[in-house]
């Protein structure tokens, strides 16, 4: 399962690196949103999620958005940093996870990845540097989740981290006071 983008990245092979025993495999949305509330029960300090459109059938789920709204209001220092490639149909839709960001702006941002980025095709949460949530193609709902992989989260952090440097924020998503 190796993907490369270009030669800007290279993240490793999901299946041979990483501390990839406790990897649990998911072939749902379903699966996908009960792991996304899973590895955000716990979370102490930091979420960066990259996805192609705030997916609603993981994203936009209250146990989820609990769990962050929890975090943001019980660490001063939380951050939760979403990549998205195309929000417009979440805004439409009045996403919960859109709604939290525009209350807690100084907590949670949203931006979009600029040209060079939108060729990746993979989606993917990781929080506090050790638990993951990863989908190899975007648009398929198989993958896996891992509570306790540090090496494979840090890789997957490093692409989101050059991603989100070069990113801009989503004026689709801010909240406009008038």
């Amino acid at each position: 399962m190796k993907s490369t983008f270009g030669d800007m990245f290279e993240l490793p092979d999901f299946n041979k690196q990483g501390k990839n025993d406790d990897d649990i495999p998911l072939h749902s949305a379903d699966e996908f949103r009960d792991a996304a509330v899973v590895i955000t029960t716990s979370i102490l300090r930091t979420v960066n999620i990259f996805t192609p459109n705030l997916e609603p059938e993981i994203y936009d789920h209250q146990p989820f958005l609990d769990n962050i709204l929890e975090l943001c209001r019980g660490n001063r220092h939380a951050s939760v940093k979403i990549l998205v490639k195309d929000s417009s149909l979440a805004v439409k839709r009045g996403h919960g996870l859109i709604r939290l960001a525009q209350k807690l702006t100084s907590a949670i941002e949203i931006r979009n990845p600029v040209d060079e980025y939108l060729t990746i095709n993979n989606a993917f949460m990781v929080t506090d540097s050790k638990s993951l949530i990863y989908r190899q193609q975007a648009d398929s709902y198989n993958g896996l989740y891992n509570l306790r992989c540090e090496f494979r989260a840090k890789k997957l952090e490093d692409l989101f981290n050059t991603a989100w440097e070069h990113g801009v924020i989503d004026v689709e998503t801010r909240n406009l006071h008038l």
